[in-house]
């Protein structure tokens, strides 16, 4: 029987950080969406399918991931590790 993958819960957020390509350039990027085991951003040059990236998440610190679709100014990257979305900062109400 085929196995089934849930989709993991997207939370929306708006957040700058640098990321490091594998070429060992490094662009600051725009986490649109962050789920436990990645992200969707944008930036000007973004990298391709299977391209190695590394992101710093504020204080969350350094996830290594890589990128799974690309299109336009978007991109996902599934990352090795999860992301402990819980401690991000909450936004004031």
């Amino acid at each position: 029987m085929p196995r089934t993958h849930a989709r993991d819960t997207r939370f929306n957020i708006r957040l700058k950080v640098p990321m490091e390509r594998d070429n060992g350039m490094s662009e600051t990027i725009c986490i649109e969406n962050l789920s436990i085991w990645g992200f969707q951003a944008t930036c000007h040059f973004p990298p391709e399918v299977g391209e190695a990236v590394i992101v710093t998440i504020g204080d969350l610190g350094e996830f290594e991931g890589v990128v799974r679709w690309q299109r336009d100014y978007r991109f996902g990257v599934h990352t090795f590790e999860k992301i402990d979305i819980q401690a991000l900062p909450k936004a004031p109400n």
